[in-house]
């Protein structure tokens, strides 16, 4: 269990371990207290939205607790056998907020993998408002304006990071950082470079955060082939 804790992709064999029969669950579950939580403290959980059965086997089999990260992939449409399935999509959702409620597991950090429909949306941004997650990433295309207009997520957060796949403009989500005065430690956000109201909004809110020096900001240029460096830090 050293050397798999230690090679690539460890964290997920030990995991997968875990599930494989009762043997191997007990003795990762026997772990001493220290021991398990260096194994697993830096660990994420991973949950596919678009089947069901997923969602069942996390419940029943949940990750230790050590694990505070989640990697959640969106499912893209309702589902498809009349309300019955649909409450039981709610009822998935739900369990995962009990799940992962403050008094009794912290979630930091939320990784988003697509997008999903407008349905499932508003289902994570519920999932986000009562998990109270510090930490949220968007990867592969899975940014959605609806998110800007959460003022109470927005608060919350401490880290919040869009990667160049984003095809929507960020502008009102700069918007309402500045006109909200986060208290955000880490942003990352791409400008796509055919709006100057972007970068005006990136300037108010490094001119806002001037004085906190625990502000980290990052701002990908995706849009500027020309421009040899894609990536800018702004520590202020």
């Amino acid at each position: 269990m050293h050397h798999l804790s230690r090679s690539n992709g460890g964290l997920k064999t030990l995991l997968n371990l875990r599930e494989a029969c009762s043997t191997t669950k007990q003795w990762i579950d026997d772990l001493q207290e220290k021991e398990a939580s260096r194994l697993f403290s830096q660990g994420q959980a991973y949950l596919n939205m678009e089947e069901e059965e997923d969602v069942a086997l996390f419940l029943d089999t949940p990750p230790p607790h050590y694990i505070n990260s989640l990697r959640l992939k969106m499912s893209n449409g309702r589902p498809k056998q009349g309300p019955m399935m649909e409450q039981t999509y709610d009822d998935n959702w739900n369990q995962l907020i009990d799940f992962w409620r403050p008094q009794s597991r912290r979630l930091e950090c939320l990784q988003i993998c697509g997008k999903g429909s407008r349905f499932t949306q508003s289902r994570l941004i519920k999932f986000m408002q009562e998990t109270k997650v510090k930490s949220i990433q968007f990867i592969n295309g899975s940014y959605f304006v609806e998110f800007n207009y959460h003022d109470s997520i927005l608060m919350q957060l401490e880290t919040l990071i869009l990667d160049d796949s984003v095809t929507v403009p960020v502008l009102h989500l700069m918007e309402r950082l500045v006109s909200l005065n986060v208290s955000l430690r880490k942003l990352q956000v791409p400008l796509l470079g055919d709006n100057l109201r972007e970068y005006d909004s990136v300037r108010k809110l490094v001119d806002l955060r001037q004085q906190h020096l625990d502000f980290e900001l990052t701002v990908l240029l995706p849009g500027f082939h020309w421009i040899s460096t894609h990536r800018w830090h702004l520590f202020v």
